[in-house]
């Protein structure tokens, strides 16, 4: 995956005369974050212009990665807590905090997501909800 995001960006840049780049790609499901996306395009950038400046920002579309790309542009931070998942059995999620603002970032993806349920367990009609204490 971070050879493709390499070539890709690399086949477009060393036609460009570049000053600035601002890098801000949404994550890939599974494989890699908003930010891992982006430093890898970095990479890719600065082999093909190394005097440009990259500028890497997180970015998401509502699901998966959103918490995380909203604590990394808004200074938040991550905690980590154990929740009921969409079968009814403990899973690992986190919430973002922002504390200059008292407000909490929730993220449904990481408690109730469809990457959590295995293939065979996903005819089921569970419903699940989400506790942070």
């Amino acid at each position: 995956m971070i050879h493709w995001i390499y070539h890709k960006i690399n086949s477009v840049i060393r036609r460009l005369e570049i000053m600035k780049v601002v890098v801000a790609i949404d994550s890939f499901k599974g494989s890699l974050t908003s930010i891992e996306a982006g430093m890898a395009a970095k990479e890719g950038i600065l082999k093909a212009h190394p005097d440009a400046n990259v500028v890497v920002k997180p970015l998401a579309d509502g699901g998966e990665g959103t918490t995380d790309a909203l604590i990394a542009g808004l200074g938040g931070e991550r905690i980590d807590l154990t929740v009921t998942g969409p079968l009814g059995t403990p899973v690992n999620a986190h919430y973002g905090y922002l504390a200059e603002k008292n407000t909490a970032i929730l993220e449904m993806a990481t408690a109730a997501g469809i990457i959590l349920v295995r293939e065979s367990e996903k005819k089921s009609t569970y419903c699940n909800h989400l506790r942070c204490r």
